[in-house]
């Protein structure tokens, strides 16, 4: 019976894992469909999240283990709203479930920026082809 609940558990993460992954991966496909300026906001408005308690990386006290909180989730969808009605949906999306579960720190955040910038190389090479 505990190997049971053990195969339970470890399914339940995974797709939780799974959900986490299709929001972000479709969090990054509407930003490569957006125009250049829009996708600048973009980053822009998430990077103002991620560095708004120091100012900027090197100032030595930022730590990714901070947390953002619902107010800046809200705050980041305000502004996200204004550019793209469809990326501040998916925004929530992505953050909700990472505040629910108690992992809303700013490394996620971090991941999530730098997934852009992927997907984003991503779409660079594919025009080569």
């Amino acid at each position: 019976m505990n190997q049971k609940q053990n195969e339970a558990g470890y399914a339940a993460m995974q797709l939780a894992t799974l959900k986490r992954q299709i929001a972000v991966d479709n969090f990054c496909n509407s930003y490569a469909r957006l125009a250049t300026p829009e996708r600048r906001k973009v980053k822009r408005i998430l990077q103002r999240l991620l560095y708004r308690k120091t100012g900027s990386y090197s100032s030595g006290s930022y730590s990714y283990w901070d947390r953002w909180t619902k107010d800046d989730m809200r705050e980041c969808d305000l502004r996200l709203r204004r550019i793209s009605p469809r990326m501040a949906n998916l925004w929530r999306r992505w953050a909700f479930p990472w505040l629910k579960a108690g992992l809303n720190n700013l490394l996620v955040l971090l991941v999530l920026v730098d997934s852009l910038d992927c997907r984003m190389w991503e779409e660079s090479l594919a025009d080569f082809d």
